[in-house]
């Protein structure tokens, strides 16, 4: 079943909701919880998540892992690693090419 999705991510939790519905529910913890990662999703309700970044003290660490979630399933799967860590970057799909582009960080 296709439907319109609301989506919040956080370090720790996937939020989703069908738009239509008023409650949000907590979903599957992030397999990485990492901060100023690039998230998108496809049209098929996948949401993507690549990079991102931990703190430890005063040291950043840049993380190369890549996770999809299927919110049909409600289950995540863990990607190919990225060819470089980065954090703070975008990601955004198209749709006429089905494919995600990852910008900047």
């Amino acid at each position: 079943m296709r439907f319109p999705l609301a989506l919040a991510a956080t370090a720790l939790t996937l939020l989703v909701a069908p738009a239509a519905q008023a409650q949000w529910s907590s979903g599957l913890g992030v397999p990485s919880p990492l901060a100023q990662s690039a998230v998108t999703a496809d049209d098929s309700g996948n949401v993507y998540i690549f990079n991102g970044e931990t703190q430890f003290g005063s040291l950043t660490v840049a993380h190369n892992c890549a996770h999809r979630f299927n919110a049909c399933t409600g289950q995540w799967t863990t990607l190919p690693f990225m060819n470089w860590a980065t954090y703070g970057g975008e990601a955004v799909f198209h749709p006429q090419l089905n494919r995600i582009y990852i910008t900047g960080g």
